[in-house]
């Protein structure tokens, strides 16, 4: 990817953006996760981190949250984020004149990025797994889960959502999918750094 490419695509999804209908999933949302997928690369070893590139994954964390800009969340929302945001930012994609395989590599890691796709999906490269992990560090944000607690006061699926369904999902997706003390190391470490 090209320089030009990364500015024609960052300045279009920050245009975008500005049209969110979902207050949680915003410019500032999708710039968070950007920023802790970057300093989470630099968790890694060497040998890892040369094979990420940075703008392919700061594109990826730009564009993951797409589809909210064109659908409110709801319960149909939830299931089908991924597909959504993989429709809307493949055209764009094209028209930087990105190659085929950054596409499909960019376009693979926004469709399975919401949780739901870990029990369906096998295929995870390191960008999956970087933009999973900052999307979920995002979620401890204090600014974020006030916007999330007011929304939740507004709408019946989001407390059906935020209340019954993501502490049973996370319960299993915590038992089946991570070790959950690698995850609070991975966060004690990203603290790490935030203090240096």
């Amino acid at each position: 990817m090209t320089q030009e490419q990364y500015d024609f695509l960052a300045k279009k999804v920050e245009e975008l953006m500005q049209k969110t209908k979902d207050p949680v999933h915003d410019f500032e949302h999708v710039l968070n996760v950007k920023e802790n997928a970057l300093r989470l690369k630099k968790l890694l070893s060497i040998k890892y981190q040369q094979k990420v590139d940075d703008q392919i994954l700061a594109i990826i964390c730009l564009w993951h949250d797409i589809s909210y800009v064109y659908y409110k969340s709801g319960l149909w929302q939830f299931f089908v984020e991924g597909i959504r945001a993989e429709k809307i930012v493949g055209p764009y994609l094209k028209s930087a004149g990105l190659s085929k395989k950054e596409r499909r590599l960019i376009k693979s890691a926004i469709r399975t990025h919401p949780h739901i796709y870990h029990f369906f999906t096998h295929y995870r490269t390191l960008y999956h797994k970087i933009l999973n992990d900052a999307d979920f560090i995002e979620e401890s944000n204090p600014k974020r889960i006030a916007q999330a607690e007011a929304s939740v006061r507004q709408s019946v699926f989001r407390f059906l959502v935020m209340k019954i369904l993501k502490p049973l999902f996370y319960k299993s997706y915590k038992n089946y999918f991570f070790n959950f003390k690698e995850s609070q190391q991975l966060l004690k470490q990203y603290e790490n750094i935030e203090s240096k």
